[in-house]
Parts: C-alpha cells; sequence; structure tokens
C-alpha cells in the first residue's frame, strides 16, 4: 500500500494509485489474521470467546463457560481419600485446567482427566508413570518463575511446594487412578501435606 502510494511508483506508473485501496484492505486481513493466529499460540485456542459472557455465548453458538475452581475442598477422612480423584485432579483443576482444558489447550495439552495425561501435548507425556523427575508436568512447575516454559506462567496463581510434593508422590506411587491413600506407602515428610488436605490448606 505505501509501495503504489509513493512517489517512487506513483509517477512511473499512472495506476499505481488504483492499487492502493486493495492493497491496504489486503494488507489489514493478513495483519489481523496473523494476528489472531499468534494469539492462540500465546493464549489457546478460544482466547477471544472464552470471557463471553450469556447471552451472547447462545446466541453466537459457543459452548456454555465451565466453572472453573479456584479452592480445593477439605477431606474429611485423607486415608480413605482415592488419590487421583479426591487429591490430585482438583489440584490441577485449580492450577492447570484453566489453560488445559477442552475449550483451551495451550500446547494441545489438556490435563482434565488421567488419559490426556498420559497423551500429553505437543512435547510428549504430560507425566511419567513411577518418574516423577521425568515428568513434563512437574518440571515445568520447578523452573524459574521468569523462564518461559515455567508453567503456570507467571501471573497465574502458582502451586505450593506440599501440591508439588503431592503431585510427585502420586507419580512415584505409579500414578494409580482407583487406590487410596491408605494403599499407598506414605513417608513422614509427605504426611504434613497430606493433613494440610484436611482443612483445606494445600
Amino acid at each position: 500500500a505505501w509501495a503504489v502510494k509513493s512517489d517512487l511508483l506513483g509517477e512511473r506508473i499512472p495506476m499505481a494509485p488504483l492499487f492502493y485501496m486493495p492493497a491496504l484492505f489486503i494488507g489489514s486481513l493478513l495483519t489481523m489474521v496473523a494476528g489472531h493466529h499468534g494469539g492462540s499460540l500465546t493464549h489457546g485456542d478460544g482466547y477471544l470467546t472464552q470471557y463471553t459472557p450469556e447471552p451472547f455465548r447462545s446466541l453466537a453458538g459457543i459452548p456454555a463457560r465451565e466453572e472453573q475452581l479456584t479452592e480445593i475442598k477439605p477431606i474429611a477422612d485423607i486415608n480413605q481419600a482415592i488419590v487421583y480423584k479426591d487429591i490430585v485432579q482438583p489440584i490441577l483443576n485449580t492450577r492447570c485446567v484453566q489453560c488445559h482444558s477442552a475449550t483451551k489447550q495451550k500446547g494441545d495439552l489438556r490435563m482434565d482427566s488421567f488419559d490426556r495425561l498420559l497423551k500429553g501435548g505437543e512435547n510428549g507425556p504430560a507425566l511419567v508413570v513411577g518418574k516423577s523427575a521425568d515428568s513434563q508436568m512437574l518440571k515445568r512447575c520447578l523452573l524459574p518463575l521468569e523462564d518461559d516454559n515455567h508453567m503456570p506462567p507467571k501471573g497465574k496463581t502458582q502451586l505450593t511446594e506440599q501440591q508439588i510434593a503431592l503431585l510427585s508422590w502420586w507419580i512415584d506411587q505409579g500414578a494409580p487412578t482407583d487406590k487410596k491413600v491408605a494403599e499407598l506407602q506414605v513417608t513422614d515428610q509427605l504426611k504434613p501435606a497430606l493433613a494440610s488436605l484436611t482443612t483445606g490448606g494445600a
């Protein structure tokens, strides 16, 4: 658009100014498309519509927003708690699922079910059963906060040391989906983290 409007082409090619508006329109359209794809890479698919309120969601045919959990409910009997359902998934729901779910899949990763954790995303499985040190979901949590690969991103609510300890313990114990706390080996170091779950402090 600048070229056809400039003296360089405008004086040499009589019809050049006629291409100004088409060039400006095409340039603007390409900028919008590139910006949208850039936003999707950075913020995940659906970032433009994730905060759309009702009734506009229904009118536009956008699925209803999933309720995002911000706190973990206390567990009455920690020994009888199902480790994955009662401990692990609530931690993921409050810290990870907002960016890794059906409505938003940063890095092609979903963390709203065990099968999807194993499937992983662009960088492979989110967890390696029995090896928390090799599991991406924990390795990224332990990166410096300023690191671009740190998760959750800077500005988001971070996992606590107790939550990281609980996730590491679960993975090292074989990442079971059906076992209770009482059925797994619990070290003295982990007991304070488990005890905090009875008051909702993890």
